[in-house]
């Protein structure tokens, strides 16, 4: 059997390489995980465990300090990169990246290709997604020109990495620029390990308790859950309520162990993001909102990954359901937990990134081609403030700004969402 010899960089997002990782040790598969740098709220990344991990985190800490800083270190960034791709060129043949990123700005892909490397790119969101569809964006003050000038970055960026890489993984939500088969991210799944995290002890009380942890408060409806809970407070119902704000990952867990119901976010592209997946390990039911109800038909009528997904505007009765009945919340709660140790463990979904790299034949639900998807609503945003905001985007620059020539269907759906 050919040996296999793992490279994954050069982020860390939610814990999912570092668990991925844990998937390759149990297949006794040698993989080498480095990221460029740490994440603030203190995920368990792979970290200063050698001595390439250990220069690259230095170095970056040093071009964030200051300016002169990044003039001076800079250059040793570059050299360190270089040197990194001739190493890992020698090691490895298999090469997972994440957030657009490679060892040398996406400029070494056909290096990568000429020696006949096989390179996966797995997307996570806002990596992909159009900035036009991007919460972030649209509800943040960025200008009209910034955004279109940043939605072409990342369109150059995705059909590059489309040109050369062998696999893509991603959801149909925010793939928008990529015409080639796509893997879709939720057969592989996010895989979650969290048995070391069993720490705090849930104490009986009258009340319910509910968190919510947004990393970016706007674009997951923390106002708007705040406003619910209020509302539902005083409308006589015993809810304790905690919003951890870009708070360390293990203070989060913390707090979801003894939670009875967490809100993950109010525009979600997926009914089980990072959040709603870690409150699934632990048996936790999760509420989030979005308007992507078509997407398990997108997705071939595969199973979902069981969260209370609803549309936005029923965030209240949803949550109103689950905090009068405790035995909703323990089924879904339970339903959620069977999901992930069924379909996400980091064993299984190393397993799933070891068929695609062997080329072994997938299942249907397995891949999809994004001209065949019928949402296009975005994240982080309401369908009332996307479709004025798209009014206004293609009303200055045409639609051609949006970059999906090659998805001429797409083009009419949202310009006929925009007319209506």
């Amino acid at each position: 059997m050919k040996k296999y010899k793992i490279f994954l960089g050069f982020s860390e997002v939610a814990n999912y390489y570092t668990n991925l990782c844990k998937g390759f040790k149990k297949l006794d598969i040698e993989f080498y995980f480095i990221s460029y740098g740490k994440n603030i709220r203190n995920y368990d990344i792979v970290d200063d465990k050698f001595f390439d991990q250990k220069i690259i985190h230095l170095v970056v800490q040093k071009i964030k300090k200051n300016k002169l800083n990044k003039i001076i270190y800079y250059p040793v960034f570059f050299i360190i990169r270089l040197y990194l791709l001739i190493k890992y060129l020698i090691k490895c043949n298999i090469f997972i990246f994440s957030y657009n990123a490679s060892f040398l700005w996406l400029i070494d892909l056909p290096i990568l290709k000429f020696f006949n490397k096989t390179v996966i790119y797995s997307y996570h969101g806002s990596d992909g997604r159009p900035p036009y569809l991007n919460g972030n964006y649209i509800n943040n003050g960025f200008s009209l020109e910034f955004i279109k000038k940043f939605t072409y970055v990342i369109y150059k960026k995705n059909k590059l990495i489309q040109k050369y890489a062998d696999i893509i993984i991603g959801s149909p939500a925010y793939c928008q620029f990529f015409s080639k088969t796509i893997i879709n991210t939720l057969w592989v799944g996010l895989p979650i390990d969290l048995k070391n995290k069993k720490s705090a002890i849930k104490k009986e009380s009258s009340s319910v308790k509910i968190i919510h942890a947004p990393s970016t408060r706007k674009a997951k409806g923390s106002d708007y859950f705040k406003k619910i809970i209020l509302e539902l407070k005083k409308e006589g119902y015993k809810i304790s309520y905690d919003e951890l704000y870009n708070v360390p990952n293990s203070q989060v867990l913390n707090e979801i162990q003894k939670s009875d119901i967490v809100l993950d976010e109010l525009y979600s592209d997926t009914t089980m993001a990072g959040l709603a997946t870690e409150a699934a390990f632990f048996g936790v039911p999760s509420i989030v909102g979005g308007y992507h109800n078509n997407i398990s038909k997108d997705l071939k009528n595969m199973s979902l990954p069981p969260s209370k997904y609803v549309n936005p505007n029923l965030i209240k009765k949803a949550l109103t359901e689950l905090i009068l009945s405790k035995d909703k919340r323990q089924s879904l709660g339970k339903s959620a937990k069977e999901f992930v140790n069924k379909n996400w463990t980091p064993l299984i979904v190393a397993k799933k990134y070891l068929m695609l790299i062997k080329k072994e034949k997938l299942p249907e639900i397995a891949y999809y081609q994004q001209n065949d998807i019928e949402s296009f609503y975005g994240w982080g945003v309401s369908k009332e403030d996307l479709k004025k905001f798209l009014k206004i985007y293609i009303r200055k620059f045409g639609k051609e700004a949006l970059f999906l020539s090659h998805n001429k269907k797409l083009v009419n759906k949202i310009l006929n969402y925009i007319k209506s």
